[in-house]
């Protein structure tokens, strides 16, 4: 069953331009919530600073179903939704106080000897605890553009430049970005991607149109899946190049790619589903067909994950 594994609000320190929390602090919620989770499973000293073993996450799906708001109380429940040999997937849904859900999260997660960074078996206490936190999702907080059980395809820097992914930035991951066990968790590599993403004229056009931002046009992500192939650690030197693979009148889905610049590696590979958002009347909006021309104009279908193909 699901179990509460955080609760307390949105800060307004933690919201962004748009007025509502910025994904980096979904983020880092439901990753103290995962926390919790492994806590009560039997893992009582994964997250120390001095731990021989921790749980971390490789893919994550996370579903945005209703704003949260400067001030808005909240509450996170999660359950494993299956246990294997050393991985795991796991489900959380964060909701508001009056009950509706705000995000939900499904993410695969793996046990890791931090020594020789090597996954390895669950133990005993937490399997036989497991069944009394195993659940399913709930239909609301189920996919619906993006899936976690996509292969997702993980280009290479050569590549990215071959297919014309424009480069729109990067910079270098810090001490302060990482876990106790040293990687860098998905909620500081979404903080670097939201606070580049103003480079990316080609994935939100209408950002360049005054006209559009003055009269309070703006936009926000409906969904969002991602895979990290390679951990990143303080030090690494990044950078970003994002491409657009599809758009309709009512989303848009944007490939992510952020890549080690002295290797060329793919450290992290996904995409986001967006839409165009009226932040007076704080609703979706639709984009004309001359805007949706737009986006395809610069889009590289080729990047589109293998399964939406």
């Amino acid at each position: 069953m699901f179990t509460q594994t955080w609760a307390g609000d949105c800060s307004a320190w933690e919201c962004d331009e748009l007025g509502h929390l910025n994904m980096s602090f979904y983020l880092d919620k439901f990753e103290q919530a995962r926390m919790g989770l492994f806590v009560r499973l039997g893992l009582t000293h994964a997250f120390r600073p001095d731990a021989h073993s921790t749980v971390r996450s490789r893919d994550i799906h996370i579903k945005y179903l209703s704003e949260a708001r400067p001030g808005s109380p909240l509450r996170i429940e999660s359950a494993l939704i299956a246990l294997h040999d050393e991985t795991a997937e796991v489900g959380h849904v964060m909701y508001h106080r009056d009950g509706r859900m705000a995000a939900s999260l499904r993410e695969i997660v793996e046990h890791v000897y931090v020594p020789d960074d090597r996954t390895f078996a669950w133990p005993s206490r937490l399997r036989g605890r497991a069944d009394a936190h195993t659940d399913q999702m709930p239909a609301p907080a189920r996919a619906r553009n993006l899936s976690l059980d996509w292969d997702l395809p993980v280009p290479t820097a050569p590549e990215l430049e071959a297919f014309g992914a424009p480069d729109i930035g990067g910079g270098i991951f810090l001490d302060r970005d990482t876990m106790p066990a040293g990687h860098v968790p998905f909620s500081q590599l979404f903080r670097r991607i939201t606070t580049t993403l103003g480079w990316f004229d080609k994935g939100w056009p209408e950002f360049a149109d005054p006209d559009y931002m003055a009269g309070g046009g703006s936009a926000v992500v409906l969904e969002i899946r991602v895979h990290m192939p390679t951990l990143l650690r303080a030090g690494d030197l990044y950078h970003l190049r994002p491409a657009v693979v599809s758009a309709d009148s009512y989303t848009r889905t944007i490939m992510h790619n952020v890549l080690n610049t002295v290797t060329g590696q793919c450290v992290a590979a996904g995409y986001a589903s967006g839409a165009l958002f009226d932040l007076n009347a704080r609703k979706l909006t639709k984009a004309s067909p001359a805007q949706v021309d737009t986006l395809m104009d610069a889009a590289l279908p080729s990047l589109a994950p293998l399964s939406a193909r």
